[in-house]
């Protein structure tokens, strides 16, 4: 779990999520040994009032965007919480992604049985390409430093040809005058 290399590493950890349900599950999975070093927080992640403006060095969201309806109000409240300088580490679907395409026919011919495959993939709302990342990121006031290729099935050689299922993007908050 993130949150557990996170707290090995020295920061301080706050989790939101908008389901109970994730929240309970999460803390759960963090044991006993973590208590009260981690803050919970359930909120919509598009609009965190209770976070104040400026207070993070780090923002990681994985997982989270390809469900929202506005990825970009997400960065832009990333962009809010964020110091000056702060780093945003995030997981976007790639179009086009070898692995979703043969899980998305796999589900379409699974339905034709009444089975329900993948599952994520019917709430799933966002892919994006590698190119189209620097202007969403850009106009929600940030700089990407780094754009990493990752897919959970695909050995990393194939990457290079292949789209993976994950763009894993590094972007500094930009200072705005």
């Amino acid at each position: 779990m993130l949150s557990k290399e996170l707290l090995a590493l020295g920061a301080t950890v706050i989790g939101v999520d908008g389901s109970p349900r994730m929240l309970s599950h999460a803390l759960e999975q963090m044991g006993s040994q973590y208590a009260g070093r981690v803050g919970w927080i359930q909120s919509d992640v598009q609009s965190i009032d209770r976070l104040k403006n400026g207070t993070f060095d780090g923002v990681l969201c994985s997982s989270v965007v390809e469900y929202l309806d506005r990825p970009d109000a997400l960065l832009k409240e990333a962009a809010r919480i964020l110091s000056p300088g702060g780093v945003l580490v995030i997981s976007l679907p790639s179009t086009f992604s070898a692995v979703r395409m043969l899980q998305k026919s796999i589900r379409a011919l699974a339905s034709m049985f009444g089975k329900d495959m993948f599952s994520y993939l019917s709430v799933s709302r966002l892919e994006i390409s590698p190119r189209a990342i620097d202007r969403l990121f850009q106009e929600a006031g940030f700089s990407v430093t780094r754009l990493t290729r990752f897919d959970p099935v695909l050995p990393r050689a194939l990457l290079r040809a292949v789209r993976p299922a994950l763009l894993v993007v590094e972007a500094r908050k930009v200072d705005r005058p």
